[in-house]
């Protein structure tokens, strides 16, 4: 059970954080989210702190970048409505996660291999792995350099909001924004089904979500070329347009990703 606002204050200023910014940022079935505005430079640090908190607080802290984001988090309920069970009573939230609960990764990045090979080739996929035969052309060459991702680039911004959700999982955060839906971004239970993946294997941490980019910590980033190369294609499945439009290979992409700290992910 999260903390009212009055004590979610009083927690803050127990804890040396300063919250004259705190302040209610949206609604949805009674679940109340808050937001802090800080300096950009400040945010990381804050973010750590706060995400320290979270045992006690039970409020998970996201950065969102700046006010207008705000608004368009809370238009992704007003222009993507979740189907809500007409049997079970359930909040939307929780349906969400309900639904990522039956969800399997596995099937998934098949499922989405196949359904891109077809797009790209405009004809039906009918034997082997879909995934080899969709990034046989993207391998690239790899000499062995890596570059490892240390930057987040949310915090860049001057000022930064950033939201107080009331959870204590990281990977249900996409629930409570109903992120997703639009273009090639998945839907919000298939973005909670892959980061809960991807915390049990990489202890990967959702950080930052604004209106196009997703950035997460990592904390057990793949150490070989064979790790990299296999999370490499479950994260070209996942956003394609972090190699057709930003590293151009899965090799590129896979030197950033060993030992790497920071995850980006970016649907135009």
């Amino acid at each position: 059970m999260s903390l009212p606002e009055s004590e979610l204050r009083e927690f803050l200023v127990r804890n040396n954080v300063e919250c004259k910014s705190l302040r209610l940022l949206w609604e949805i079935d009674n679940v109340r989210v808050y937001g802090l505005t800080v300096g950009g430079s400040q945010a990381i640090n804050l973010w750590n702190y706060l995400r320290q908190l979270n045992d006690e607080s039970k409020y998970y802290p996201l950065l969102l970048g700046g006010e207008e984001e705000i608004e368009q988090h809370q238009e992704y309920w007003e222009r993507f409505a979740v189907p809500i069970d007409e049997i079970i009573d359930i909040d939307a939230i929780n349906a969400i996660i309900n639904r990522a609960s039956i969800l399997d990764a596995e099937k998934w990045f098949y499922d989405r291999a196949q359904e891109m090979y077809e797009d790209e080739f405009d004809d039906e996929f009918e034997d082997g792995e879909p995934l080899e035969v969709l990034t046989n052309g993207i391998l690239g060459d790899w000499d062995g350099a890596i570059f490892p991702s240390e930057n987040f680039t949310i915090p860049s911004l001057e000022t930064v909001v950033i939201a107080l959700i009331p959870t204590q999982i990281c990977w249900q955060i996409p629930a409570y924004l109903n992120l997703g839906g639009w273009n090639s971004c998945p839907i919000p239970e298939e973005h909670i089904c892959l980061m809960k993946r991807w915390y049990e294997i990489y202890g990967a941490e959702v950080v930052g979500i604004n209106h196009d980019t997703i950035e997460m910590r990592v904390t057990k980033p793949p150490l070989d070329e064979k790790t990299a190369m296999s999370l490499a294609k479950e994260q070209y499945l996942y956003c394609n347009d972090i190699v057709d439009q930003g590293t151009q290979t899965l090799s590129a992409l896979a030197s950033t990703l060993i030992e790497g700290s920071v995850w980006y992910f970016w649907w135009d």
